[in-house]
């Protein structure tokens, strides 16, 4: 496998779409993880790492 990047002929480099679908699931996995914390499901947490380093929502009872 070639470990050379493409030239772009001066365009500016597309954005990785995986990265991108990445960051869609984060975003809403954490809003996922924030509405079952306000209706008394705070102890749900993310599989495997999915979402950001702020997901962690305190209870409100």
């Amino acid at each position: 496998m070639s470990m050379r990047l493409p030239s772009l002929a001066g365009h500016e480099r597309p954005a990785n779409l995986a990265v991108l679908m990445r960051e869609a699931f984060v975003a809403l996995n954490d809003r996922v993880l924030t509405r079952l914390a306000e209706h008394g499901h705070g102890v749900v947490r993310s599989a495997h790492g999915a979402s950001s380093s702020t997901s962690t929502t305190p209870v409100r009872r």
